[in-house]
């Protein structure tokens, strides 16, 4: 188990059945506009994060954040998720959302918008309060 944060359509991210819910045709026609993701079925199987290769398990090719982590994104019954997100990944969920016109939700049912990466932007870090 871990938190994961989820882009949906719905007006809670749990709720499978509503109809408003993203499908997987339009994940991986997201997926084909976006040069940074990439099938993981789509790479050599030795290479594959653990090993899943359900066509709606997307890696981050391009993420930026720590060279020995890899971000990842997973289509499942109309939301696409992923656990443990930095700000970073965040930003990027965003960006994906509102192609999907969809939103950034939280296991606790908390939204994540722009407004959240503006305020995460501008956090200083605690060794910057000495300055």
């Amino acid at each position: 188990m871990g938190y994961e944060l989820h882009i949906v359509r719905q007006k809670d991210w749990e709720d499978y059945e509503e109809e408003s819910s993203i499908t997987l045709d339009e994940w991986l026609a997201y997926v084909e506009t976006d040069s940074e993701l990439i099938p993981n079925s789509s790479l050599d199987p030795s290479k594959r994060m653990y090993g899943d290769d359900s066509p709606g398990f997307v890696i981050w090719k391009e993420y930026p954040g720590n060279t020995y982590e890899t971000s990842w994104l997973d289509f499942f019954e109309g939301s696409i998720s992923t656990k443990h997100p930095d700000d970073i990944t965040i930003a990027k969920m965003i960006q994906i959302a509102k192609a999907l016109n969809a939103r950034v939700q939280g296991d606790e049912g908390e939204f994540y918008d722009e407004e959240y990466i503006q305020k995460a932007l501008n956090k200083k870090k605690c060794w910057e309060f000495w300055k």
